[in-house]
C-alpha cells in the first residue's frame, strides 16, 4: 500500500488563558469506531467541517470506499462513496476544496483505478470525473480563478522509458492549459508533489521532490502554473528525495522557502532549504536521513521550526528532532517512528505542541524540549505503523480532539483534550499547500471575519509593488479567498506613493525613507470591510545619519530623550548607532558622527556600511567610540558588512556558530582593545565558507583574532597590528582554534604577545602555514605555536616572513607608525592587489617600491623623475639592410632629488618601442641614459621610462621615421641590337636587367616606352605599318625595316624599376636597323 505521509499541520494559538489539565484526556463518547473487517487505510486523514454545522468530522479512506464520519461515529447522508467494487482496492490520498468552483466543497481521492471527486454535501459525482489516471496528488491555484482549485497528478510511468508525466485538471476533468507535461528522469520510482505560491507572485507553483531507484542522487522541480520550470530549478540532493517538500517562511521576506530531505544509505541524508530561486538559505543543508518534515512555531517567537522524523538507518526513523530556521539542531529525541508530526495547540499557552505516534502504539504530544505533556503519552496498542494525527473539534464544543487511527487494532480513536480550540494560522505554514488538511476548504466571497493586507514590509523608491487583499473565516471552514479590493494611500502620504489599479503601489523617488498607512476595501451588497498595512518606502541607497550630541537633540548623549523627528537625516539624526541599523537596509550607509557610544550594536544580518565621518583621519577614529563591555559585544553578523573608522572597546563578533550562519564582514581602520577577545570570528559548520576581511587596524587584547567553529574559514587578515593590551608578552595574536580554518595572514606585525600565531592544531598544517606570508613576528614568547600535539614551527624566512623589531615610533604612547629605517618598508607582499587602499592615516598602501609591513604605510617625501629625450621626433634615412641606426638619449631627463648636475636619484632608464595600435604590445630595447638602436623602415614610437630610487616614475616618448628615399641600381640590355636583314619580317627582342635596392629584394620591372627615330611608313620602307607590337604576354617585337632614304633605323626601349617605397630607377637599350651592311 503507497503510505502518503502528509503533515496535516493545524496550529492553534489561544485565545484566553485557562486553568491547565490535570487528567489524562479521554475519548469522545461512542469512540474509538471498531473498523475491524477493513484491510486498508488512508493514512492522511481529514479533520474538518464538512457540512458547516460547527461539528468537525473525519474525512478517511478505507479499503474501496470514502467515509466522512461525523462525532457520533456515523457516516453523513450520502456516505460512504465506494471506487469500485473490489474491497482489495486501495484508497492512497484524500483531498477537500471547491474545485469547481460552486461555493460548494468536493472530495477528491485516488484509487487504483483513477482520479474521483464527489459533491460533500451529497457524495454525487461531479461531472467529468471519475478519470482513468492514478499518481500522487495535490490541490493548487495554477489559473488566474480564485475561486475553485485545480488538481496536480504526477504519474510515474515505469513502462514507457520511466517517464514522468504530470497533469493539471480543471474541476471538470479537462486540462488546464500548459498540461499535461512529459519529463524524462532516469531510474525514477517514485515523485512527492507539493504546491503553493512560494516567490508570492500570480499563482501557485508545483515542488516535485523525486525518488530514483536505489540511492542515486535525485532532483526537485519548481514549475509555475503554466507549465514553465521556475528559474534556478532543478536542483540535485545527495540521494532520494523520500516525502514531499514542505514551505515555510525562514528568511522573514515574503516568500516562501522549500525545505525537502534526502536519505542516503551511508547515513548522510540531507534536509535542505532553499529560496524560490534555488538559491540555499543560509545554514543549510544539515545532515538528517529524514523520511518526514513538518514546520511550525513550536516556541511562539513568530519563527518556524522544523521537525523531522530520521534515522540513522534509511528510512524508518528512531529519532525525532527540531531544527531552528538557521539549521541549527535544538532537539533530538529518540523515538521509534513510521511517520511525521502533527502541530497544534493542545494545552493553554501560545506555544505548539508536537503531536506523534510510535511505532510500538504510543500517543505522545511534547513540548519543544521533547518533554510530554500531562497525561501523555497515551498507550493506544501495539503497532500504530504509518498512520499521522489529525486534530479539530468534532464535538463542537470548542475544545480540540486528536484523532488517531490505530492500524494494529483497526480503531479510529478521538482524544478529547478540554484545550480551546481557537484562531487558525496564516498560510502556508507547513503542508498547507498540499491541501489535505483541514486548513484548506472553499472560498467565499462575503461574509468573512477578517481582512489581511500581504506584500512586503519595506518597498524601494521608483518601484512597483503588488500587494493583495484576502479574507479569512473564523466560522470552522478556514477557508480564505483573494479579493477585489479599493486600494489607497493615506493622503498625509501620497507625496510618496499612490496606487495604480489592482492593488499596485507605485513609489515615488525618496530622499529619506517614510513610513506609510495604505488602505484596502472590500464592499459586497452592505457589507463592507477595511484593512490598513504599515509599509516603509525608502530611497535605493540611504545615508543615514547618527549623532549623539545633535543640535536639534532634547537630551544630548542621552538615547532616552531624543529628537521627536529623528530620521537618519542631518537635521534629525538618530542618537543611536542601533537605530540607524533598524532603519537601514542592504547596501545602505549609517554614517556616526564622533562621540562616546555605549551601546550593543548588532548588523542584523544586513548588507550595508557602518562608518565613522572619515576612516581614513586617526583623529576622528580616535574620536568616535563605541563600547560595548557588559552589552555582549559589537555583532557584525552581515554577508557583507562593512565597520570602517570607530575606536572600539568591548570586542567585535563575526558571524554566528551556533546559528549556523555564515557571514563574511570586512572590519577596515579600527583602534580595538578589549581585556578579551578584541576579534572573535565564529565559523559555523554549515559548509559555506566563511571570508572576512580584517585589515589596517589596530588590535589589542588577550586575543587579538579568535577563530572558532567547525567550517571553513578562508577570509584575509591583513595590513593589522596585534599586540598585548598589557605590553608584556602576553596573549594570542591570531588563535586558530578548530582544525578547519585556513585563512590569509599577510602583511601583519605580532609584536609582544605569548604567540603571535597560535595553530593549536597539525591539521591541514601545510595548507595554512602556505597562507602565512610576509609578516613580522618579533619579540614574542613564542612567534608560531602548535600544541595539538605539540609541534615546533617556525616560518622565519618562508613565504617572506620575518622576524625582526618593526621599529615603531613610539610604542609606548601606542604611535605605530614606522619609522624611516623600519625594516618594514617595502617588505609586503609584492603580488598583492592594493588598488584604492590607503593605510591607517588614508594614505595610499603603495608608496615607494613596495607595500609596507603593519597597518601604516610609511610617508615617503620624494619628488618624480621627469623623462626627457633629446631631440624629439626624428626622420632618418635607411641605410644598409634598410635599417637606420639611432642614438636615444635620455640624458635631458631629471630629478629634483639627484645631487646637483647629475641625475643620479634615477635608477632605471628604460627604453621600450610601443604601437599605438595595439596597447598591449610593448618591445624592450635597452636600458640606459643613452642607447643607439637599429630601427627598421617606418614609423616608430619610442617610449622612455624612468624610475627613481623611491619607484615614481614617469614617461616621454618621441616618434622616429625611418626612410627609404633611394631609386634602386637599375641596368637594361636587349637582344638582339641589331636586325638584319631588311626584310620587313616582325622579329622578338628579349630585354634582360640587373636590379637591386636596399630595402626591396625585388623591385617590380615593368615597360615604359618603344619608340623609334623614324614613322611607321617612312619613305623607301616598303610600305608596312605597326612595326612596334607588344603582345599580350608582354613579349616585344620589332619589325626589320628602315628607311631606304635614310642612314638606318633605332629603335629606343625603356624599362623602369619601382621599389616599395616608390622610388623608381629608368634605364633603355636600343636595336638597330642599319641602312646597309657596309
Amino acid at each position: 500500500m503507497l503510505f502518503c505521509m502528509l503533515t496535516i499541520l493545524t496550529q492553534l494559538n489561544t485565545q484566553s488563558v485557562q486553568a491547565q489539565p490535570t487528567n489524562t484526556p479521554g475519548e469522545l463518547p461512542g469512540w474509538p469506531i471498531d473498523l475491524t473487517g477493513a484491510w486498508d487505510f488512508t493514512f492522511d486523514i481529514i479533520v474538518t467541517d464538512i457540512d458547516e454545522d460547527d461539528n468537525d468530522e473525519v474525512i478517511i479512506g478505507i479499503d474501496n470506499k470514502v467515509h466522512i464520519i461525523d462525532k457520533t461515529g456515523g457516516n453523513l447522508p450520502g456516505w460512504p462513496q465506494q471506487t469500485s467494487d473490489r474491497k482489495s482496492d486501495e484508497i492512497s490520498a484524500v483531498a477537500v476544496s471547491d474545485i469547481d468552483g460552486d461555493g460548494d466543497n468536493e472530495i477528491v481521492c485516488i484509487g487504483d483505478d483513477g482520479i474521483y471527486a464527489w459533491h460533500c454535501e451529497t457524495g454525487t459525482p461531479v461531472d467529468g470525473w471519475p478519470l482513468g489516471i492514478k499518481g500522487d496528488m495535490v490541490l493548487g491555484n495554477f489559473d488566474d480563478n480564485p475561486l475553485d482549485l485545480e488538481i496536480a497528478i504526477a504519474i510515474v510511468r515505469e513502462y514507457h522509458s520511466l517517464e514522468l508525466q504530470i497533469y493539471i485538471l480543471n474541476g471538470d476533468g479537462t486540462n488546464v492549459d500548459g498540461w499535461p507535461q512529459d519529463f524524462d528522469i532516469d531510474q525514477l520510482s517514485q515523485v512527492y508533489l507539493s504546491t503553493g505560491n512560494i516567490d508570492n507572485v500570480d499563482n501557485d507553483e508545483i515542488i516535485v521532490a523525486c525518488h530514483k531507484k536505489g540511492y542515486y542522487q535525485s532532483s526537485i522541480y519548481v514549475f509555475h502554473g503554466d507549465g514553465q520550470l521556475a528559474s534556478g530549478w532543478p536542483i540535485q540532493g545527495n540521494g532520494p528525495f523520500v516525502s514531499p517538500a514542505v514551505l515555510c517562511n525562514l528568511d522573514d521576506n515574503d516568500d516562501y522557502e522549500i525545505v525537502a530531505a534526502t536519505v542516503n544509505g551511508s547515513h548522510t541524508g540531507r534536509i535542505y532549504a532553499w529560496k524560490p530561486n534555488g538559491v540555499s538559505v543560509s545554514g543549510w543543508p544539515t545532515s538528517f536521513n529524514a523520511f518526514h518534515l513538518s514546520a511550525g512555531d513550536l516556541n511562539s517567537d513568530g519563527q518556524p521550526e522544523i521537525i523531522a522524523s530520521y534515522s540513522n538507518s534509511t528510512y524508518w526513523g528512531d529519532h525525532l528532532a527540531v531544527i531552528n530556521r538557521y539549521g541549527t539542531q535544538l532537539l533530538s529525541k529518540t523515538l521509534e517512528l513510521r511517520t511525521g508530526a502533527t502541530l497544534g495547540n493542545t494545552d493553554y499557552d501560545t506555544d505548539s505542541e508536537i503531536i506523534i505516534p510510535t511505532w510500538h502504539g504510543k500517543l505522545h504530544v511534547m513540548d519543544i524540549d521533547g518533554q510530554d505533556l500531562t497525561g501523555f503519552p497515551i498507550y493506544i496498542s501495539y503497532g500504530i505503523q504509518s498512520s499521522q494525527s489529525a486534530m479539530g473539534d468534532l464535538d463542537g464544543d470548542g475544545d480540540i480532539e486528536i484523532v488517531q487511527l490505530d492500524t494494529s487494532e483497526h480503531r479510529l480513536h478521538a482524544f478529547d483534550l478540554k484545550a480551546p480550540k481557537a484562531e487558525n494560522p496564516d498560510w502556508p505554514m507547513a503542508r498547507h499547500d498540499e491541501r489535505r488538511s483541514s486548513l484548506w476548504m472553499h472560498p467565499q466571497t462575503a461574509g468573512f471575519d477578517i481582512l489581511e493586507i500581504t506584500g512586503p514590509l519595506q518597498v524601494m523608491e521608483n518601484s512597483s509593488t503588488h500587494y493583495t487583499a484576502r479574507a479569512y473565516f473564523e466560522d470552522g471552514s478556514n477557508r480564505d479567498v483573494t479579493l477585489q479590493a479599493n486600494w489607497w494611500v493615506d493622503p498625509v502620504y501620497t507625496d510618496y506613493a499612490y496606487f495604480e489599479p489592482g492593488g499596485v503601489l507605485v513609489i515615488n523617488p525618496l530622499s529619506v525613507y517614510k513610513d506609510i498607512i495604505i488602505y484596502a476595501e472590500y464592499t459586497e451588497g452592505d457589507y463592507t470591510e477595511s484593512a490598513s498595512y504599515e509599509v516603509r518606502v525608502r530611497p535605493t541607497v540611504q545615508i543615514l545619519r547618527v549623532d549623539d550630541d545633535a543640535v536639534n537633540d532634547p537630551g544630548p548623549r542621552n538615547p532616552d530623550i531624543s529628537d521627536p523627528d529623528e530620521n537618519g537625516t542631518e537635521e534629525h539624526p538618530f542618537d543611536t548607532i542601533q537605530e540607524a541599523i533598524g532603519v537601514a537596509g542592504d547596501g545602505d550607509t549609517v554614517i556616526v558622527l564622533p562621540g562616546y557610544y555605549y551601546e550593543n550594536v548588532d548588523f542584523m544580518g544586513k548588507d550595508f556600511t557602518l562608518t565613522s565621518t572619515n576612516p581614513n583621519d586617526p583623529s576622528i577614529v580616535a574620536s568616535t567610540i563605541i563600547t560595548d563591555e557588559g552589552l555582549g559585544g559589537l555583532a557584525v553578523q552581515a554577508s557583507d558588512g562593512r565597520l570602517l573608522g570607530f575606536t572600539v572597546s568591548g570586542g567585535i563578533s563575526i558571524g554566528q556558530w551556533s546559528t549556523g550562519t555564515a557571514y563574511s564582514s570586512t572590519v577596515s581602520h579600527c583602534n580595538i582593545t578589549s581585556a578579551g577577545m578584541a576579534i572573535q570570528i565564529n565559523v559555523p559548520r554549515s559548509g559555506q565558507a566563511v571570508r572576512p576581511i580584517i585589515e589596517n587596524n589596530i588590535i589589542t587584547g588577550s586575543t587579538g583574532i579568535y577563530i572558532f567553529g567547525h567550517g571553513n574559514m578562508d577570509g584575509v587578515i591583513r595590513n593589522n597590528v596585534l599586540t598585548s593590551s598589557t605590553g608584556d608578552r602576553e596573549g594570542i595574536g591570531v588563535c586558530y582554534r578548530s582544525h578547519r580554518e585556513t585563512p590569509y595572514v599577510v602583511n601583519n606585525i605580532f609584536t609582544k604577545l605569548k604567540y603571535g600565531i597560535d595553530l593549536t592544531y597539525t591539521s591541514r598544517l601545510e595548507q595554512r602555514t602556505a597562507r602565512i606570508c610576509y609578516n613580522n613576528l618579533y619579540n614574542n614568547q613564542e612567534n608560531y605555536h602548535i600544541d595539538s600535539p605539540p609541534t615546533p614551527l617556525d616560518l622565519t624566512g618562508v613565504n617572506g616572513n620575518i622576524s625582526v623589531s618593526p621599529l615603531f615610533v613610539d610604542y609606548e604612547d601606542g604611535d605605530f607608525h614606522l619609522q624611516s629605517i623600519s625594516p618594514c618598508i617595502n617588505a609586503g607582499d609584492p603580488e598583492g592587489d592594493y588598488s584604492g587602499q590607503t593605510d591607517i592615516d588614508g594614505e595610499p598602501r603603495v608608496m615607494g617600491c613596495g607595500v609596507d609591513i603593519g597597518a601604516d604605510e610609511f610617508t615617503v617625501v620624494n619628488f618624480p623623475p621627469v623623462s626627457c629625450i633629446v631631440g624629439g621626433d626624428t626622420i632618418v634615412e635607411a641605410g644598409s639592410g634598410c635599417e637606420a641606426r639611432v642614438i636615444l638619449d635620455g640624458s635631458c631627463s631629471s630629478d629634483a632629488d639627484s645631487t646637483p648636475g647629475t641625475n643620479d636619484d634615477i635608477v632605471h632608464f628604460d627604453w621600450y618601442k610601443v604601437d599605438a595600435c595595439d596597447p598591449n604590445f610593448e618591445d624592450f630595447l635597452a636600458s640606459g641614459e643613452i642607447i643607439d638602436c637599429n630601427l627598421p623602415l617606418g614609423e616608430h614610437i619610442i617610449v622612455l621610462e624612468v624610475i627613481d630610487k623611491a619607484c615614481a616614475f614617469d614617461t616621454n616618448e618621441v616618434t622616429i621615421i625611418v626612410q627609404d628615399t633611394m631609386p634602386p641600381d637599375f641596368t637594361l640590355s636587349v637582344t638582339p641590337t641589331t636586325l638584319w636583314p631588311v626584310n620587313h619580317k616582325m622579329l622578338q627582342i628579349t630585354p634582360s636587367w640587373m636590379v637591386s635596392d636596399i630595402c626591396d629584394a625585388s623591385p617590380e620591372i615593368s615597360l615604359v616606352s618603344i619608340t623609334m627615330n623614324e614613322g611607321d611608313e617612312a619613305k623607301g620602307d616598303g610600305h608596312t605599318a605597326d612595326d612596334i607590337q607588344i603582345s599580350d604576354d608582354g613579349s616585344v617585337y620589332l619589325r626589320a625595316e628602315r628607311s631606304g632614304t635614310g642612314s638606318g633605323r633605332i629603335y629606343t626601349i625603356t624599362y623602369q624599376a619601382v621599389d616599395d617605397s616608390g622610388n623608381a630607377a629608368v634605364a633603355s637599350a636600343t636595336v638597330t636597323v642599319p641602312h646597309d651592311q657596309r
